[in-house]
Formats: structure tokens, C-alpha cells, sequence
């Protein structure tokens, strides 16, 4: 993750954070190779009930890690575009409960 990605994540508290970043471990494996172009994806963290979406853009080359370049949070109605285009993290509220972390057997 970029540097100043990083310090905006950090403005949020930190539990937003922590649920953040365990979407992200959770999703790396799932983003689809960009090579060369930026992509975004969306996502939810909803902790005790209210919810704050937020988007990442990130470069995501073959045979290299992402590098997630731009974070910000944005309004729902936004959010659903990105649903509606199928850009969203999995998450406990998105995926299906029988549905297993991609690195796990």
C-alpha cells in the first residue's frame, strides 16, 4: 500500500481500520490484474451497525503484488454503482457465509 494511502486509512479509528485491512488481506487474491491501468474497488465496513463506504484504486500488474495508490471515502449511492459493476470487496456482509478465505483449504 502506498505510503499516503496508508496515512489516509489512519485517519479513520481504528477498529475501521483493522476491519479495512482484513478486507484487503481478504480480497488481494481475488483482484484481477490491471496491467498497467488503475482500477477501483469498493467496499463496506460496518461496525456496530454504521456502515462507511470506501473506495481504493489500484494497479495490480502480473506476477507482482498490488499496490493500492488512492483511498477515499465515499456516499452510498456511489458504493452501488460499484456493486452494480461487480467492483466490490468480499466481506462477512457481502459473500456468502459458507464461502471460505481463497487461501484456506
Amino acid at each position: 500500500m502506498d505510503e499516503l494511502v496508508w496515512l489516509e486509512v489512519r485517519k479513520l479509528p481504528e477498529k475501521r481500520q483493522i476491519d479495512i485491512v482484513n478486507q484487503i488481506d481478504w480480497n488481494v487474491p481475488l483482484l484481477e490484474e490491471t496491467n498497467g491501468w488503475i482500477e477501483c474497488i469498493s467496499g463496506v465496513s460496518i461496525l456496530h451497525g454504521i456502515p462507511l463506504y470506501f473506495k481504493f484504486e489500484y494497479l495490480n500488474q502480473e506476477d507482482d503484488i498490488p499496490i493500492f495508490v488512492d483511498f477515499e471515502v465515499i456516499k452510498i449511492d456511489t458504493y452501488l454503482d460499484y456493486v452494480l459493476d461487480k467492483k466490490i470487496f468480499q466481506n462477512e456482509h457481502t459473500r456468502d457465509k459458507k464461502d471460505r478465505h481463497p487461501d484456506t483449504t
